[in-house]
């Protein structure tokens, strides 16, 4: 059964409301960025290291959020800047082979806002 996602992510969450015909469901997922730099005490580490951990941190997050996706038939993107560009990058590496129906900046909002949406949005099919 095809499923449809609206999703937002930004650096450091990304929250992806599912549906199918029958069920709603709702995933976090944690990019974990802040809480590893100070596990391993990197701000001792040269600039370049510190820099490399975070975008290995990152490409694994984005790898997760794309893998929770791959079989959905549409995705609505929402979320601040880069995190949105970077996440259609890893689909397309991912060979999603889905359509990407929107891909709207959002700032700040909160889970319940994030569900409205795209509930709203499947409701009314503005993008679905």
């Amino acid at each position: 059964m095809m499923k449809t996602v609206g999703l937002w992510i930004d650096l450091q969450k990304a929250v992806i409301v599912s549906a199918t015909e029958k069920v709603v469901g709702i995933e976090f997922i944690n990019s974990h960025i802040d809480s590893c730099r100070w596990q391993l005490d990197v701000w001792k580490l040269p600039a370049a290291i510190r820099q490399r951990m975070s975008d290995d941190q990152l490409g694994r997050f984005y790898k997760n959020v794309s893998g929770c996706v791959l079989d959905a038939r549409s995705i609505l993107i929402l979320g601040p800047g880069e995190p949105k560009s970077e996440l259609r990058m890893q689909l397309g590496t991912d060979n999603y082979s889905g359509t990407i129906v929107g891909f709207e900046s959002a700032g700040s909002m909160t889970n319940s806002q994030i569900v409205n949406k795209v509930q709203r949005d499947l409701r009314t099919n503005v993008y679905f």
